[in-house]
């Protein structure tokens, strides 16, 4: 089968057949009020038309990792059942024939994903997903297999990264396979999500214990309890409820895993993918305020690792709304960060060399609040405060060597992201600034401001450790 990557950049966002000659379709459903289908309507090319129909290019909510323009998939508000209490269902979405050849490999369809800032909470009832799935031509084209990732309440602000995986079982050989991004709304509900740097493959990975799992990436990924299995698969702490998803390291490094921000009690594992053997896991990071967990392990380039999280719970009741942050490069998380206004706990990373007269270190925070201010902490020392002052997150590296870079105040911006490039020969601290040297340990945090309720507080990211050589 094809593999397919496109990050629409390339694409003239002024021809109207740009997404019908990328292969792109688009399809319609009507529903009556209570379900029932009354008609459907296509496959014919996916419009590009900056208009009422599906879908269009966009050029005007990217960031940086989405480069200049992405894909915006929407309801069909062409069609007047709209308006009269029926329900839309509407679909963007590529298909090819499964071959013998993909049989037991697992497809994975990975994208980066945001709702369009048009859409508010005033959406109604409308539901806006990620698929993949297979039909048989040969059944009036009957769904015989689907994986979805519901996407209704993601950010209007801040790009997130997901992927979807499904087994290609014996038996779907010959069958159609359909990945792509749907909705469903009446009364013209809002339902604008963009996507970009989509990415589909297909790899022979053994699953362990689980039938459905999804592929994430650096960053900060979202999941919905929805989707949670029970595969009774369990090393560290026990539970019923809980979720696989799959990890490619890009270097040679450290990984750090963590659940920070996370609705419940939960339970971290790592498992080799290859070989399936477990390596290791984490229940509560040691501060007694916090059920979430956080690990790290010794990573190889291109390996695929199984990032298992459950509940701690025997009953299977204590599962809920997730975030996973997943790290690579220099030092190692301590401690997780709390949920910011964005949705997000923020997750700072270290970048650079970690030889001290190099004077290559670069401090990076992804999953803060869009277009707020902050600055980065330092110390030599990572004494833990629960929401000191008030606010909504804690302060990890507190010590009498802690020094601020109060003077290089950060704006996160539109992408809800800041970076920030260290200088080792002047590190602030309470006695004026110093020189970073071979075998110092230092820590890092990121203060910013957020919201609680409508009001205004504070929050802190996660905090990382570095010795430097």
């Amino acid at each position: 089968m094809n593999p397919y990557a496109q990050d629409f950049d390339g694409l003239d966002i002024n021809d109207t057949n740009a997404l019908t000659n990328e292969g792109w379709l688009s399809f319609g459903e009507v529903y009556d009020p209570a379900g029932a289908y009354l008609y459907g309507y296509g496959p014919f090319g996916a419009p590009n038309i900056n208009g009422p129909g599906f879908s269009d290019l966009n050029d005007a909510q990217g960031a940086a990792e989405q480069g200049s323009q992405n894909l915006n998939v929407y309801s069909d508000y062409n069609n007047v059942d709209h308006g009269n209490g029926n329900y839309v269902g509407a679909a963007v979405y590529k298909e090819q024939f499964v071959q013998s050849a993909n049989v037991g490999d697992s497809a994975l369809f990975s994208f980066d994903v945001k709702k369009s800032d048009f859409v508010n909470n005033g959406q109604g009832d409308a539901q806006m997903w990620a698929f993949i799935k297979v039909l048989d031509p040969a059944a009036g084209y009957a769904t015989i297999r689907e994986r979805r990732l519901d996407v209704t309440d993601y950010s209007t602000t801040l790009w997130q990264n997901a992927t979807i995986a499904m087994e290609l079982d014996p038996g779907v050989d010959g069958k159609l396979f359909q990945f792509g991004f749907a909705s469903y709304a009446t009364n013209y509900d809002d339902t604008g999500v963009l996507y970009d740097n989509v990415d589909l493959s297909f790899n022979d990975i053994d699953e362990i214990d689980s039938s459905s799992y999804s592929v994430i990436e650096q960053g900060t990924t979202l999941w919905n309890p929805e989707f949670a299995t029970g595969s009774s698969a369990f090393n560290c702490g026990f539970g019923e409820s809980d979720l696989w998803f799959i990890y490619f390291a890009e270097a040679d490094t450290d990984v750090t895993v963590s659940t920070g921000g996370s609705d419940f009690d939960t339970v971290l594992e790592v498992y080799d993918a290859t070989t399936g053997s477990f390596i290791t896991c984490h229940d509560d990071v040691s501060f007694p305020t916090n059920t979430t967990s956080i690990l790290s392990y010794a990573a190889s380039a291109g390996a695929p690792y199984w990032v298992h999280v459950s509940g701690w719970d025997a009953a299977g009741t204590n599962f809920g709304d997730g975030i996973l942050t997943i790290s690579e490069g220099l030092g190692a998380t301590i401690c997780s960060a709390q949920a910011n206004d964005s949705g997000d706990g923020a997750a700072i990373t270290l970048n650079g060399s970690p030889v001290a007269t190099d004077n290559d270190l670069t401090l990076d925070v992804r999953g803060l609040p869009s277009n707020t201010l902050g600055y980065f902490l330092t110390s030599s020392d990572a004494i833990y405060i629960a929401n000191p002052g008030g606010s909504a997150g804690n302060l990890c590296i507190a010590s009498l060597t802690i020094g601020r870079y109060a003077g290089d105040v950060q704006d996160s911006g539109a992408a809800g992201a800041v970076s920030f490039p260290v200088d080792l020969t002047a590190i602030p601290g309470p006695t004026g600034p110093t020189s970073a040297l071979a075998g110092d340990t230092r820590f890092f945090q990121y203060w910013s401001r957020d919201t609680a309720g409508g009001n205004p507080t504070s929050n802190f990211s996660t905090a990382v450790r570095i010795t430097f050589q």
